[in-house]
């Protein structure tokens, strides 16, 4: 038996998210009833062989990103029949990486005041890209309001004159813009939503990576950008701060970026789990608070696991043979010393002299 793939040059070169399918060709020609078709080695998720040898794949959208471009899977293919005879043969799929357009959610509306100059920034847990590259805002020049400005990271700003926020007062008014991924450059429109501020609204804390449970090991840095919004205006900001039931984690890991825009940067040294403990957690909660007194906070719960410290343990089994090391060389200074007091005596003894003692 012999197994023969397709002779069609890069039948095997694949792309991500586009269905393949092939079927497994015999030869001599066998009883399709009598044989048997498997995958022993290789096979990854989503691949499927039937019983009369057609071989389906869709790869994932997760085997290759943008800076590998493609990547090559190995495959074992085998056929059998029922009196025994069987054939083996391997194939490596190349898998080529595909760009997708950015994703847009629904995105808070952008609440505005009169006279003032208003900012929002948009979520970036709203806007975002599959493949992680990396994203610009572009506006579309005539979707903008007059005296509005969208810059490429995604802050929205705009002070209403008098005639805009009456015609606001009416009716909400809807700009559209591209999210942009680079460098691919593959656009996505999104719309956001403007209003008039009505009443004291809250303001809002947002926290990316957006996860309610975070794990780590010590020695490794915890990094976290948090982003506030106030329906109001961003000046209605009185105070952003955070709490912890962990008293050893220091408020100076809350970094002040901007009036809007903190990080919280920290990382537990070796000595934060203590043994026999395999791993300690503990909450972070933070609030913003507006001059109102009304407030938001989002809370984590942070997981820190125990780590050895392998450069500690490094210094002490250096420590331990370079102090082996001088005691072997002043163990030999003093036998060498030995030996050359021994020596004397015995030339001395060997030409007659008294030993004196």
């Amino acid at each position: 038996m012999k197994i023969i793939f397709p002779s069609t040059p890069n039948w095997n070169v694949l792309e991500e998210g586009k269905p393949f399918t092939f079927k497994i060709q015999i030869k001599p020609n066998q009883d399709s009833t009598r044989v048997h078709f498997n995958i022993p080695e290789g096979q990854l998720e989503g691949m499927t062989l039937d019983s009369l040898g057609y071989f389906n794949w869709t790869p994932g959208y997760d085997l290759v990103d943008r800076i590998q471009g493609n990547k090559g899977f190995s495959v074992l293919f085998e056929v059998s029949n029922d009196r025994g005879e069987e054939a083996r043969r391997s194939v490596e799929f190349r898998v080529l990486h595909v760009n997708r357009p950015p994703l847009v959610g629904e995105l808070k509306p952008f609440y505005v005041q009169f006279n003032v100059q208003n900012t929002y920034q948009i979520d970036p847990n709203e806007v975002r890209d599959p493949d992680h590259d990396p994203l610009v805002f572009i506006p579309i020049t005539d979707q903008l309001p007059e005296g509005a400005r969208l810059s490429a990271q995604g802050e929205f700003s705009w002070k209403p004159s008098q005639t805009q926020f009456n015609k606001l007062k009416t009716s909400p008014l809807y700009v559209e813009f591209y999210v942009e991924d680079q460098p691919t450059k593959a656009r996505t429109k999104g719309r956001l939503k403007i209003d008039v501020t009505q009443m004291d609204l809250p303001p809002v804390v947002s926290v990316v990576p957006n996860s309610q449970n975070i794990r780590l090991r010590e020695n490794t840095t915890l990094n976290l950008a948090l982003y506030l919004t106030d329906p109001n205006g961003d000046q209605d900001i009185q105070e952003f701060s955070f709490v912890s039931d962990n008293r050893s984690i220091p408020k100076e890991a809350l970094k002040k970026n901007t009036n809007t825009q903190y990080e919280f940067i920290w990382r537990p040294d070796y000595d934060f789990v203590k043994d026999p403990l395999d791993t300690l957690g503990f909450n972070l909660t933070f609030f913003v608070i507006d001059k109102s007194q009304k407030r938001d906070e989002k809370r984590i719960h942070v997981t820190v696991e125990n780590a050895v410290n392998e450069r500690e343990k490094d210094i002490q089994l250096y420590t331990q043979y370079r102090t082996s090391l001088i005691r072997a060389w002043e163990l030999i200074a003093q036998l060498s010393e030995k030996q050359e007091e021994l020596s004397r005596l015995y030339r001395r003894a060997k030409s007659g002299k008294k030993i004196a003692r």
